[in-house]
């Protein structure tokens, strides 16, 4: 099933996998500063290193600019190609995939740190 979802490529599968990809991304931030408060974790992402801290920042870099993106390339993705369509779900697949494991990686540190203590 995962398999057939990553395969489609037709605009509303891909609009629909990057609304996935922005609430993984929404969930990574969330997930980060949980654990960046055990004390125990940094942040990877040398980008994000830098405004972690910063609250308004991270917002604006992890809410406020993947949002905008969205938009663009959903009316960017209007005019594209089949071939733009089947290069951008690769992409958009990878970066998600990523994410996936991402916050799978989070989920499993919060539950030993938070749940089991």
């Amino acid at each position: 099933m995962v398999l057939k979802v990553l395969e489609k490529r037709d605009i509303n599968s891909i609009s629909k996998k990057l609304v996935i990809l922005y609430i993984l991304n929404i969930t990574d931030l969330f997930f980060t500063n949980l654990l960046l408060q055990t004390g125990m974790f940094f942040e990877a992402n040398k980008i994000m290193n830098l405004v972690i801290n910063d609250t308004l920042t991270s917002a604006l870099i992890k809410i406020v600019l993947p949002l905008i993106l969205i938009i663009v390339l959903r009316y960017r993705m209007r005019g594209a190609s089949s071939e733009q369509l089947i290069k951008g779900n690769i992409l958009i697949n990878i970066v998600l995939i990523f994410y996936v494991i991402v916050n799978t990686f989070h989920a499993v540190w919060i539950t030993t740190f938070y749940i089991r203590g």
